[in-house]
């Protein structure tokens, strides 16, 4: 049957309201309009109604108000202290780091093809909290493996070496250059896509003139990109504002608190301090809110040009270089994926943490709890259970309401759902997980703990994926198959799936993906959120972390690891079959 099949009203009758403006359709039923307006309001109230009544209930509520002299004491500032040095300095690492893998891999004949652009963004897929636990079975500076190998070496020769180290993760210099590790494939993101848009011409003029390689790259390429470091930076400074899971595993035992663990430790000690939580989760806002403010301005079209179009560029050749600048880019996968997930794997097979493996001792137990009635078992089926939903939920909700408005008025601004569905896109996880805390932690509903709650902070969390996906799928639609389904008569529900639908179907499998990647394995706002009713794999880990149980902790990352890489090769697998299915027609 054809994709355009159905009554062709406007054919017959050329004077219809139709035919004059092809953008314009019957209405669709009043039901149905009526359930697409509903699904709006819910989306607003979803996102509006947390933050508005935790507002109103700091400032109505005195068991809410802030107390200003347990608030602004030497801890908390030196909490601000903490928070701005470990921003600013892990900020700056990752954004050199990114920019020289950016230009290694655009500009320079050391880039590694396909490879040299996927592996920047290998550590996207690993959890940072997973990653955080495998550096410290790494570099614990009594028992980690690198430091256990490292003494041995050197007394193997002669030198003596005490009990610990030589290294020690917990370091402010540890926290900083495992925080920095994580945000690069952030700088990268940003740092490639303005060197493509960058025209080489101008490298190469300044090379005829005879200015070596690093002057080139000194004189004119980082000035040509200056406007997107600067955004590079001001992005990992708001990722790193409202980072969580680094700063408490390697921070708490290094005791260097920041903004994000401290808010986190006034709810979770006796008795809570959840006025002054609030008040500081406000701080951290704020904070969030002026460094965007600062990146649009910086990237305003006003304040910069950009040279658009494709340009094939000709590779600088590195020389002697070459080789090293390889190894670098494979050394920075290797430390930040390969290296703390094999820690990890070593670890979940042993009875208890020993940098020594005993073949009597090697084994599957910890593995095994994941699939029996214990704990970990049921914390492992929660996670996945409401990161199936949650993707399911927020594709279709969000999806839908997208494709629903591209079948009736093609091309139209949709402002509202673009609005509200960015929106939480701006709040650190933390802030939104107080505020749910304080809007529905509270009678008459106390959904403290429940699974309830963490599908509402999961969905609202997941809002702007969703709405990147649905708006990747209108936009690889075109205006002009909606349109040329419309000229044929065409009902809306018929339009959407028909010709929206079938082409939306590999970028909506791709957003449930990242939807529930996200959400399986989400930390920030479940380490509030969570509670002994329903555990769940982010809370686990850290609560195994905080008890020492590592074993039991690799063995749950492993898992988690593995079920995400599943599901990514699952969607590459259902993505790929869309397209070539939809070619075929």
């Amino acid at each position: 049957m054809s994709v355009f099949s159905g009554r062709r009203r406007i054919l017959q009758n050329p004077t219809s309201p139709a035919s004059e403006n092809p953008g314009r359709l019957d209405r669709p039923p009043a039901a149905l309009e009526a359930a697409r307006l509903v699904l709006l309001l819910l989306l607003v109230g979803l996102v509006v109604y947390p933050l508005a009544v935790a507002i109103l209930r700091a400032t109505t509520d005195p068991t809410l108000r802030p107390d200003p002299r347990s608030l602004w004491t030497p801890a908390t500032r030196a909490v601000l202290v903490n928070t701005a040095g470990l921003v600013g300095a892990s900020s700056l690492i990752a954004v050199v780091s990114g920019t020289l893998l950016a230009w290694v891999q655009e500009r320079t004949d050391g880039h590694l093809g396909l490879w040299g652009d996927l592996l920047p963004l290998v550590p996207l897929l690993l959890s940072p909290l997973v990653g955080a636990v495998g550096m410290v079975l790494l570099f614990h500076p009594f028992v980690g493996f690198v430091n256990v190998a490292l003494r041995s070496a050197f007394r193997s020769v002669g030198l003596p070496m005490p009990d610990a180290g030589p290294l020690n993760i917990y370091t402010s210099s540890g926290l900083v250059l495992v925080t920095s590790l994580y945000l690069s494939p952030y700088a990268y993101l940003v740092l490639s896509a303005a060197l493509r848009r960058v025209d080489p011409a101008l490298e190469e003029a300044s090379r005829v003139t005879g200015a070596g390689l690093w002057r080139t790259l000194r004189r004119v390429t980082l000035p040509a990109v200056l406007p997107a470091i600067g955004t590079a930076l001001l992005l990992c400074a708001i990722v790193g504002l409202g980072l969580f899971s680094i700063p408490v595993v390697i921070g708490l035992p290094a005791r260097i608190q920041v903004l994000s663990v401290y808010i986190f430790q006034l709810l979770e000690y006796y008795p809570p301090r959840t006025g002054d939580a609030l008040a500081l989760s406000g701080l951290l806002l704020a904070l969030v809110q002026l460094l965007l403010i600062l990146q649009r301005i910086l990237i305003a079209p006003q304040r910069h040009a950009s040279l658009s179009g494709a340009f094939a560029a000709r590779r600088h050749p590195l020389g002697p270089w070459r080789r090293p600048v390889r190894l670098f880019t494979v050394g920075y996968l290797l430390a930040a994926v390969l290296a703390p997930l094999g820690a990890l794997f070593l670890v979940s097979l042993q009875p208890y943490w020993t940098p020594y493996l005993r073949g009597a001792t090697v084994g599957l137990r910890h593995y095994l709890e994941l699939v029996g009635s214990g704990v970990p078992a049921r914390a492992m089926l929660n996670s996945l259970l409401l990161g199936i939903a949650t993707a399911t939920l927020s594709i279709l909700w969000v999806a839908g309401l997208r494709l629903h408005r591209e079948a009736r008025a093609p091309g139209s601004p949709w402002t509202t759902l673009d609005l509200f569905t960015a929106f939480p896109a701006t709040f650190p996880h933390l802030v939104l997980a107080v505020a749910l805390l304080v809007a529905f932690g509270r009678p008459p509903l106390d959904l403290r703990g429940s699974a309830v709650l963490l599908l509402l902070a999961y969905l609202i969390l997941s809002l702007p994926f969703s709405a990147r996906a649905a708006a990747s799928a209108c936009a690889a639609t075109g205006r002009q198959l909606v349109e040329a389904s419309q000229v044929f008569g065409a009902a809306p529900q018929q339009t959407l799936h028909r010709v929206l639908f079938p082409i939306a179907r590999p970028f909506l499998i791709s957003g449930w993906v990242v939807v529930f990647v996200q959400s399986a394995g989400e930390v920030t706002a479940s380490s509030v959120l969570a509670g002994s009713r329903t555990p769940v794999v982010g809370r686990l880990i850290l609560d195994l972390q905080a008890y020492g149980s590592y074993p039991q902790l690799a063995a749950t990352a492993i898992a988690l690891t593995c079920v995400n890489a599943l599901a990514v090769a699952v969607a590459l697998r259902l993505g790929r079959s869309g397209l070539d299915a939809l070619s075929t027609r």
